[in-house]
């Protein structure tokens, strides 16, 4: 799949894009895109306090909001669009 934004090829399932953060939805209405804002704010403040179950290997980029393992190079967590200092 790739960004509608930046057209950079990201994850099947990546929610945003992890080299421009861009939200990655389809047919959305205005409605629906405050709700998934809704749920993506609760999502991260819970994630916040939680660890991941295990360590990703020595050296691996982590998403330091939600934990994820990340594509080397990312600017953007593809699961939950934490944007990372360049």
């Amino acid at each position: 799949m790739f960004c509608s934004n930046c057209g950079k090829e990201i994850d099947n399932d990546a929610r945003f894009c992890e080299h421009c953060g861009m939200p990655i939805f389809t047919n959305l209405t205005e409605e629906k895109l405050k709700q998934l804002q809704a749920q993506r704010a609760a999502f991260q403040a819970a994630q916040s306090k939680m660890r991941p179950e295990k360590s990703p290997p020595a050296g691996c980029p982590v998403c330091p909001s939600c934990g994820r393992q990340l594509p080397e190079g990312s600017r953007f967590c593809g699961f939950c669009g934490h944007k990372f200092a360049p």
